[in-house]
């Protein structure tokens, strides 16, 4: 029994993350859009530096930032899921961290649906898809060489 525990500590990051995903999911929209735009136009007072007159373009730089946070939320939790995975000896636990990421982000836009202002985008799916993708892509072919996969902890 004490080995299934230790075991099982491995899946508290990444049902937290999991937690953190539906909390922002849950959001309605007007409050959803608050929160992005803060981070655009914190983003946008240091790319101003960089790229003058950014701020005209501040819709393109909103969606932008939105959808990569889209890639970036499931790069996170696909990175999670491997050393749990590992840990229960799942056959192919990069395979089955892909498929419980786009299963996630599939059950995260349909949940959308019934918040206020919200909708489901299929669209965003694929974003989350692809960022899962790329941090199992990086596992698999680097993952040795990055702590954030470090099966050891």
């Amino acid at each position: 029994m004490l080995i299934n525990v230790r075991k099982l500590r491995h899946w508290i990051l990444p049902i937290a993350w999991m937690g953190v995903i539906f909390m922002f999911s849950h959001q309605p929209a007007a409050q959803s859009s608050k929160i992005s735009s803060s981070v655009t136009e914190k983003v946008l007072q240091i790319i101003e530096h960089i790229v003058p007159n950014a701020s005209d373009e501040i819709d393109w730089w909103h969606g932008f930032i939105r959808k990569n946070a889209h890639f970036f939320i499931y790069f996170v939790l696909s990175g999670l899921l491997i050393k749990p995975l590992k840990r229960q000896d799942v056959n192919k636990p990069i395979l089955m961290a892909f498929i419980i990421s786009v299963l996630y982000a599939m059950s995260d836009e349909t949940h959308q649906l019934f918040i206020e202002g919200r909708s489901g985008q299929v669209r965003d799916v694929l974003i989350d898809s692809i960022g899962a993708a790329t941090s199992l892509v990086l596992y698999k072919f680097g993952g040795k060489y990055v702590r954030f996969f470090d099966e050891r902890r």
